[in-house]
């Protein structure tokens, strides 16, 4: 399948047969020719490519019992939609507009509610958004002037809530768009300045429950920084401590539970690659431990961290080896790891639908999309 550009040949590569895809914009089609393609296992995990021809990019992918959605841009910088519902193939769509190559962000509440923001071609701020009942995704502008390559977060507070933090403006904000504030003309948009970010930040995470935000961004001069929000109060802000390779470092974070946090990083130093885990139940302070790995060519690496329910923690990251995507879990133990193979060079994303099962989205260097899978009983 092509997306945005005109079909063309695939060699068969890596672990599966390539299958060409067709795409209509009158309706969606199976992501990949007859049914799935699975691949091979990887590690403990199953493999499948969905197909595609993607600029390298972070699939933005919500998941629920029942329910995976996968958002991606395309070569023609039109919104995609994947999907797919248990025992079935993924299915896949297109939602029109005009986007940047960039991150996508996305959340849901529930199995019925999706909403996907994208950053327009015009540098405005679009939400796209489907409930229960609606046969199609609606879109709404949120605006701003978001100029330069920035970093896009979005998360969910509980039922009919949302919150987005965007960087990329001229005067290098950090601004908090939500849904709703309520006045005396009903719900309305609620909008934020949270101060200027040096160089639009390197990468940012964010996490939620209700009555409580956490985000964490990364800056070349302050290094790791935590903003957080309790509900009725305004934002505060800290350094997290010891955070010596700023300079090229990855953060993402992740809560199990409501009070806990748990925040992972990824930078190198020479040919050393770091992960430093944080961690903080509410009321105490934050706790820390760091592992090296030697890699090959001293570069960081992108991180994506989820976790099913207490107390299991899993993160990924991606490596120019032959190892490829490596995976680390911890269970009341220490963490452990496994190869997962594959050849990778751009983010991933890793989401759990309910205890026991895990998710992980990369676009590989052959621009296919490919889904590894994992379910315990």
């Amino acid at each position: 399948m092509s997306v945005g550009r005109r079909p063309r040949r695939r060699p068969v590569i890596g672990l599966a047969v390539v299958v060409l895809l067709l795409l209509t914009a009158a309706s969606p089609v199976r992501a990949a020719a007859g049914g799935v393609a699975r691949a091979s296992r990887a590690g403990t995990f199953g493999l499948e490519s969905l197909g595609g021809s993607w600029p390298m990019q972070k699939a933005a992918v919500v998941a629920h019992p029942g329910r995976i959605d996968a958002f991606l841009v395309g070569w023609d910088h039109q919104l995609y939609h994947y999907w797919q519902v248990p025992g079935r193939p993924f299915l896949l769509e297109p939602l029109g507009g005009s986007f940047k190559h960039q991150s996508v962000s996305a959340v849901s509440w529930d199995i019925h509610h999706r909403n996907v923001f994208a950053v327009g071609t015009d540098n405005k701020l679009y939400h796209y958004y489907q409930g229960a009942g609606d046969g199609s995704f609606h879109r709404q502008l949120l605006g701003g002037e978001w100029v330069a390559p920035g970093l896009l977060e979005a998360v969910s507070q509980g039922p009919n809530r949302w919150d987005v933090f965007i960087t990329g403006d001229a005067a290098s904000t950090l601004a908090h768009y939500w849904w709703p504030v309520y006045g005396l003309v009903g719900p309305q948009l609620g909008y934020e300045s949270l101060g200027r970010v040096e160089g639009n930040g390197l990468s940012m995470s964010a996490t939620a429950w209700p009555g409580r935000l956490d985000v964490f961004l990364v800056e070349r001069a302050r290094g790791l920084v935590h903003f957080w929000q309790r509900a009725g109060e305004p934002f505060r802000q800290e350094l997290m401590p010891d955070l010596a390779w700023v300079h090229d470092t990855h953060v993402d974070s992740v809560s199990w539970a409501h009070g806990r946090l748990d925040v992972f990083t990824s930078g190198s130093a020479g040919s050393s690659l770091h992960f430093t885990h944080y961690w903080q139940t509410l009321g105490s302070g934050w706790q820390r431990e760091t592992a090296d790995l030697v890699t090959s060519d001293g570069l960081p690496k992108p991180i994506a961290a989820v976790s099913w329910g207490e107390p299991r923690l899993d993160f990924f990251s991606t490596f120019w080896s032959d190892s490829g995507l490596l995976h680390y879990w911890q269970e009341n133990s220490d963490f452990r790891r496994e190869p997962m193979g594959g050849w990778w060079t751009g983010d991933i994303s890793a989401v759990s639908s309910g205890r026991g099962r895990l998710d992980v989205f990369a676009v590989g260097t052959n621009s296919q999309l490919y889904h590894y899978w994992q379910h315990h009983a």
